[in-house]
């Protein structure tokens, strides 16, 4: 796995104390400290947050087009239910945070630490995650529709039902994760890498029967 870059954040960010104004089609916040607040409901094209802290915020139920998020840190927030289209979150930290029912089509992850967070019934379509790590965290019921996995590091992840369609699981490490459910395909999981006792849950995952 490839080294992931953590979020490039050189100098001390001010407090972004503005009303956050979501009316227009552009939005730019860039080197601020958002803390609790409750980011209203939106539909945005072009939002930018460039190297943003997200502190205990709520910033949920919003449909961003086309939008980029560099550099930030979400820490403690509740970010569920956003739908986020040919959009990109790029060097990105969600520590201790909620991303429950988000929604990523043909999007990009690239650089992304999930952190102690809970992502049930997170849904990937057409989207790309690139040397993103996640590290004690649940995806229950997650859905992975034709996403490309490269460089991905699951440590103690649960993935509880989870679906995985035409999106081919070679090189991911699934020995510490709960896969109980999941829902994929003998071709996709080809190359996944297993724990001896995942071995005979997995046989029964593709339809193979152990006497």
């Amino acid at each position: 796995m490839k080294t992931r870059k953590r979020p490039i954040i050189k100098t001390w960010l001010e407090d972004f104390t503005d009303d956050i104004v979501l009316d227009s089609e552009e939005l730019r916040i860039e080197y601020k400290t958002i803390a609790n607040r409750t980011i209203p409901p939106f539909h945005g094209q072009r939002v930018i947050f460039d190297t943003v802290i997200f502190q205990n915020c709520t910033f949920s139920d919003s449909l961003m087009e086309r939008s980029e998020f560099m550099d930030c840190q979400f820490k403690h927030c509740t970010f569920t239910n956003n739908k986020l289209k040919h959009s990109n979150l790029i060097r990105c930290e969600f520590i201790h945070s909620k991303l429950d029912g988000t929604h990523f089509t043909d999007s990009q992850l690239e650089d992304i630490l999930i952190k102690d967070c809970t992502g049930r019934y997170l849904d990937s379509v057409e989207t790309t995650w690139k040397v993103v790590e996640v590290i004690n965290s649940n995806l229950d019921e997650s859905t992975w529709f034709t996403c490309k996995l490269r460089d991905l590091s699951l440590q103690s992840v649960s993935l509880l039902k989870s679906d995985f369609y035409d999106t081919s699981l070679k090189g991911v490490d699934l020995s510490s994760s709960i896969i109980d459910g999941m829902k994929t395909d003998i071709h996709n999981i080809q190359g996944a890498i297993i724990s001896s006792e995942q071995a005979v849950l997995l046989c029964n995952l593709i339809g193979v029967n152990v006497k």
